[in-house]
Parts: structure tokens; sequence; C-alpha cells
């Protein structure tokens, strides 16, 4: 019963409840099963969860589909704001189980399932599967000793879930009282009512449940709660008596802030201040993208004390609230940030004096022949000189100190998504956008695309034409400058270009080896396979050429000798001498043969067969001398006749060639003299 032992072997993995956990209630293990019992326990479970679903209280959430924490915290906040508003009494107690799902008792539960309807032999399948389980924590990367379990629900078990929603509904039955509704959410257990007398025969009930289980109730999050003085005074009395929590005014739990006092409290209002800092520094240390990060605040309410009340909040402002310096990852935070640290800015004295803004862009490829190893990448660089007339000023500087000016600054790297081109390396550098600006490339085909954007055609990538739509404007100009020019060879403006060609090429290469380590090691050991298999082929090639140009020399010496002394006369019916290799190769294979004991043709089966005689009688008769080893040859190389060999020996053995086509054979009276047809190599190779 049950699945092997070694389809039980599970990694336990630990996930923090909190920021800091301090203790391991702070923390939720997570039972990791092989694939295959996770498969059989998830159909299991939506099969038992899709039964029970139209059977269990609509207050039962968490478990089952279609019921999220969400609508029981919205049910819960909608009662409790509905007493408030109408002064009416509500109170109420909310627990929480310490780690339930492990502490759950295996007879109990057993006994719960199949009071359910869940058949014996699939509980006692499931239950000899959890005694069979051992279980082995991961800590930095280690396995430690393997443990096994001898009650609970691991966490991570699909089936596990349908546990506790049977748990839940047992608790439901046997906890009821008139005029206290509960409420649960796999761990999280609430009673509330309007009668203090009915809430306080409930609670024992519960803690009576609770205990019979030997479930423990973590009292750190365990909490009465009132919405009139008179209820909370109630409670202070009978709480010491049933070792209740503090009576609180308000609390979050389900991850929504109830307030059972509708009051504003400083200790709360710190507390979610501290709450909040917390969580922006939480953010701050996640592996997130930059954007995804501002966009997280963005949508919350905070932008809004941040920034003010705007229609559109941009991300890189909300970003603020995370770090004071914004990364560079894209081509418009790449241009402000390049601004802010040159004191410039796109209405500055910059665009006022040359009228726009001067960028270079190019695209580099490695292994550009090679689809499967290629990789592109990309750079954008701006000519922070301030106007073309202190150009020659900087030149003469180069001349001197043979030294790239320093007005060249790379605002913006990047590799290639999808296709890896160099084309699209390009046409990608052409993105970035500015009100006004003139582009210096030196790709005709990055230009041809601009064109087309601007023209509203349909571009060759459509992820990036949608892209080049949105930033063409006849404002920015896009000029092709020649690639790899000699700087020394070139003077003035001209040069000028060239040097940042030079500058922004030297960038893309740069960018390109920003890959990982690892996409590069794949990448240059496929390059590094084509390579060889290229050279292997032109090897091949050349053997071959080498051996026609001594097969073209033999036939024109045997032409030659043909001539000379004239053609030996052969008749039709002569064998064919037997050449001594031919002895020594038939020596490999000993025997013992067999044969197909094909009969001896009769007048009326080949008066009865569609093709012609002078085929189907050599064919038959060859057939019948077939010889087959009974013993093959156990060797490496698979043994066998190829489809080649077979014809080959039909010919040499009756001196017919076969037609080309049996359904064209009928209209010739005699056997063709060749067989012009081009065999595949599978009728060379297989047998």
């Amino acid at each position: 019963v049950g699945m092997p032992a070694h389809m039980l072997q599970a990694r336990v993995s630990v996930l923090a409840k909190v920021f800091a956990p301090d203790s391991i209630r702070q923390s939720r293990p997570i039972t990791i099963y092989s694939t295959l019992y996770r498969v059989w326990s998830s159909c299991l479970t939506r099969k038992v969860l899709k039964e029970w679903a139209p059977h269990f209280p609509e207050n039962i959430a968490g478990s089952l589909p279609g019921r999220s924490s969400r609508d029981l915290s919205y049910r819960q906040q909608h009662a409790i704001e509905c007493a408030l508003v109408h002064k009416r009494p509500r109170l109420g107690l909310s627990i929480d189980i310490v780690k339930c799902f492990n502490q759950l008792g295996w007879a109990p539960l057993y006994h719960m399932l199949h009071a359910l309807g869940l058949p014996r032999d699939v509980l006692e399948f499931w239950f000899t599967c959890l005694s069979k389980m051992e279980r082995r924590s991961a800590f930095l990367g280690d396995l430690g000793p393997a443990i096994r379990c001898y009650n609970g629900a691991p966490e991570g078990d699909p089936f596990s879930v349908a546990a506790m929603a049977g748990l839940c509904f047992w608790a439901h039955n046997l906890c009821a009282t008139d005029g206290v509704v509960f409420d649960s959410y796999v761990d999280n257990w609430a009673w509330s009512g309007e009668s203090t007398t009915a809430v306080e025969a409930a609670v024992p009930k519960a803690l009576r449940f609770l205990d019979s289980l030997r479930l423990p109730i973590d009292w750190k999050k365990s909490y009465p709660w009132a919405t009139q003085r008179p209820d909370r005074l109630s409670w202070q009395r009978v709480r010491p008596n049933l070792f209740l929590p503090a009576l609180v005014c308000e609390a979050k739990d389900l991850g929504i802030a109830y307030k059972y006092d509708g009051r504003m409290h400083r200790v709360a209002r710190n507390h979610r201040l501290e709450e909040g800092a917390q969580r922006l520094e939480r953010l701050r240390q996640q592996p997130r993208s930059v954007l995804e990060k501002a966009s997280l605040i963005q949508r919350g309410k905070a932008a809004r004390a941040i920034t003010g009340d705007y229609r559109i909040l941009s991300p890189h402002l909300a970003l603020g609230a995370l770090t004071d310096c914004v990364q560079v990852h894209g081509p418009a935070t790449a241009l402000a940030v390049t601004f802010q640290r040159l004191g410039l800015s796109m209405d500055d004295a910059l665009l006022r004096q040359r009228q726009c803004l001067r960028l270079f862009t190019d695209g580099s490829c490695s292994c550009p022949h090679l689809p499967e190893a290629s990789r592109a990448a990309w750079a954008v660089v701006m000519d922070a000189s301030e106007s073309d007339a202190e150009i020659p000023t900087l030149l003469q500087q180069w001349r001197l100190h043979r030294r790239l000016p320093t007005s060249f600054h790379v605002v913006d790297q990047g590799l290639v998504p999808g296709v890896q081109s160099i084309n699209r390396a390009e046409t990608i550098a052409n993105t970035t956008s500015c009100p006004s600006a003139e582009i210096w490339t030196d790709s005709t085909f990055a230009m041809s695309e601009w064109q087309r954007a601007l023209a509203g055609s349909t571009a060759t990538w459509p992820d990036l034409g949608e892209e080049l739509q949105q930033v063409a404007s006849v404002r920015i100009t896009v000029h092709k400058v020649s690639s790899h020019q000699n700087l020394d060879e070139l003077w003035g403006l001209e040069q000028w270009l060239a040097a940042g060609n030079h500058v922004v090429d030297t960038a893309a290469k740069a960018a390109l080896q920003r890959e990982f380590p690892l996409i590069q090691a794949i990448t240059g050991n496929a390059a590094g396979f084509f390579a060889e298999q290229r050279d292997h082929l032109w090897l091949f090639w050349r053997y071959l050429l080498q051996v026609s140009q001594e097969e073209c020399r033999l036939i024109r010496q045997l032409a030659k000798e043909v001539k000379a002394h004239g053609a030996p006369a052969q008749d039709d019916n002569h064998d064919v001498p037997r050449l001594p290799c031919l002895s020594a190769w038939e020596k490999q294979d000993a025997g013992p043969f067999q044969t197909w004991q094909v009969p001896v043709a009769s007048r009326e089966w080949l008066l009865a067969c569609s093709w012609p005689p002078w085929f189907t009688v050599p064919l038959w008769d060859w057939l019948s001398g077939l010889q087959w080893s009974l013993q093959p040859l156990r060797k490496k190389a698979v043994t066998g006749a190829t489809y080649l060999e077979l014809v080959v020996d039909f010919v040499a053995s009756t001196k017919v060639c076969p037609p080309h086509e049996l359904a064209a054979a009928r209209a010739l009276d005699k056997p063709p003299k060749r067989v012009d047809v081009p065999c595949t190599l599978r009728q060379v190779v297989f047998s």
C-alpha cells in the first residue's frame, strides 16, 4: 500500500513569515515531494474539493476553490462596520494555531475524513505514504539526515489542503452555537456575534475541541475584541478563567487592518509608519527590477503623499523612496542621469547652442555568420561638447596626447533580446528617445528601419517597429557615418564623427562582454563546434576532389589501353572472375547459413504476375539463392546488408538491371542497361 519509499523522499525548505524571524514559530516549513506524488495528490485534492464545495458553509475559506481570504475579511469588516455605525454590540475571538498542518493527529484525521465520504482505501494509501515519508531539511545548500513523521499533514502536500478543509468543517459543526458566526481561513479561526452570552458559551467549546486534538494556540497572534465598552468589560471579567490574551482595539489579520472601536490610536499610527519604512527597506533588498519596484510604490497611497495629487505618476519619481540614485535601465533614464551628472538639461545651453542633441549608436555581434551561437549588444554615446566651434580644439588635444576626447559619454548599453543579429542591435540602439536629436549610425539597415517607422510601414521585427514608431519624429534625424575609418586621414567635423563612431563601437563590444559567463561559454562552445565541423567538411570535400581526380586519371589511362590493345571479348554467359580480396572477405563469416526455401517458379505464377518475365524470373532465382547467416557477428557496428548492397548483388548475380518503376516496366521488352536513379543516404546505410 502506498508509493515506494524512494518516491517519498522529501526536502523541507523553511520560509520566513516575517522580515527578521527570531523563533521557529515565525517560519513556514514547506515540504517538496517527488513530481509523481504531487501529481497524484493534486488530482485527488481537486476532485475532493470539487465535491465538498457545494456542501461546505461559505464561512470556510482558504481551501475551497473560489473562496479567498479577501472575501472572508470583507465579510468580517462589513459586520464590524455595521455594528459601529448602528451602535450595536459585537464581540468575538480570533485564534491562530501553531503549525496546524504539522500538528494534526493521523487517527482523528482519518476518522474525520472518512466521515466526510472519503473511501478507506484512498485514506489508507495517503496515510501509508505519510508514514513512509522521510523529510530532509535543506539549509545553506546542504540536506540534513532523514526524519520520519508520525503525525501531521505536511505543508507542500496538496492533499493537506483538503485535510485542513475537513478539519474546519468539523470545527464549524461541533462548535456551533446559536447567535455565533464561525469563520475559518485554514489555521486562522474566528468566532463573533452580537450576544455576549452566546460568544462566551462558544469559546469554551472551541478551546475543548482544539485541546482534544492537541492543537496548540499561538496566543501572540490570538486576541479577543469588542466594539462597545460593556462587552470589553465582560471580556476582562472572563479572560482570566479562559486564559485568553489581552483585549485589543485594532489588529491586523488576514492582511487587513481591523478597527474595533472606530478611533485612531497613536501607537497603531506609529506602528504603521514604522511598518511602511520597513516595507520600503524590504522592497529595496528584493531582487526585482527597478521599474517593478517603482511601480509597486506608485500604485500605493504613499505615492500620492510623495508626489502630490497628479493624474499620472512617474515611476522614476516614485523610485526616490527606494534609493537616492536612479539606476540606468533604459535610454530615457540613461540620458537623464548623464544630464544630471554633467549639470545639463534638455532645455539648457547645450540644446540652445547646437539646436539638437548629437548621439552615436552602434551594435556588435559575435559570430554573426552562426545564428545558433551569435550574441548581440548595442550602445549609445552622447556628444557632450557644447558646440561645434570647440571641436577643433578638442581634436588638437587628441593629436597631441593621442587620447580620445572626454566629451563622448556612454549613456546606455544593453544586450539584444530575441533574435541575435547585428541589424537588430543597430535598430534597438536607435530607439533612444529625446525631443530633438541627430543620430549618427554606420548601419544602412537601421536607417531604412527608421524611415519605415516614419512612413508607418511594417518593420522587419514587429516589436522593434512599435518602439520605433513611438519615438520616430521629424525633429530626430538619422545620419550615416562610415565605420572603421582611419582617424589620421580625416580632418574637422568628419574626423569628429568618425571618433564618435569609434567610441560607440568600442562601447557596444564592451556591452557584449557583460553577458553571463555561462552564456558566453555555451555560445563559445557552439561556435567552436561549428568551426570544427566546417573544417572537417572542407577536408572531406578536398578528399572527394582528389579521389575524383584519381578516378578520372585511371579512366583516361584505361581508355588509352583499350584503344591501343583493344577490349577483351567477353561472352554474356561468362562469369565475372572472383577477386582474391572477395574470398578473404567471405571468410569473415564462416556460417552456418540459411535460405528462404523458395519453391521453383511455376508457369501459372509467372503468367499471373504483372511484372515482365525478364525481371520476374531472374528475381525469383536470385531470391532462392540468397543465404543469411544464422549467427551474425557481434560487434559495435550493426551487421546486415544495405539496400544498395542488395541491388549491386542482384545486378552482379543476374546481369539484369532492375527497372526504375515496376509499373513502367510493363512497357519494356528487355531490361535497361543502366540504373540512373540517385540514392539517398538512408538507402545506403539502412538495411
